[in-house]
């Protein structure tokens, strides 16, 4: 008898012996959340980044493919995505209004940014507007 007499002894369908990849499951489980809910391309970008956290390419714990399919592994880990997805989505549109109000305040970085640039923008245009006004000036005195 063999060492490992125990694997040629087992020869069951293929679907109880291998178990899907992390690809696999990462497809899987973005399909499913893409058929209950549309996302445009910024929100199915996020979602793919907490997919990616929640299955990384080493992760291997699925079980085979059969027991994928019964016991709704990609299922619970669909609602986990969906979790923290909403949690994400939700801190998003609370703090964008304040984000955006420390950003445009007279004392922030794009109001400041903005202020620079129209002074050094004006300041360009009227010395540009100055001699071209000149030469008019000239050309027509000749």
């Amino acid at each position: 008898m063999s060492e490992h007499w125990y694997k040629e002894k087992m020869s069951g369908p293929w679907y109880e012996e291998t178990s899907p990849s992390p690809a696999m499951v990462r497809k899987d489980i973005t399909e499913s959340i893409n058929r209950e809910r549309s996302l445009n391309a910024n929100q199915s970008s996020l979602l793919a980044d907490i997919v990616l956290q929640h299955v990384p390419d080493t992760r291997n714990d699925f079980g085979s493919f059969r027991g994928y399919a019964t016991f709704g592994v990609g299922k619970s880990i669909a609602r986990e995505v969906m979790v923290e997805y909403d949690a994400t989505q939700n801190l998003i549109r609370l703090l964008k209004p304040a984000v955006a109000h420390w950003l445009h305040k007279p004392e922030g970085p794009r109001y400041q940014k903005a202020k620079t640039s129209f002074a050094g923008s004006s300041a360009a245009d009227s010395s540009a507007s100055q001699t071209q006004a000149k030469s008019t000036l000239t050309k027509i005195a000749k």
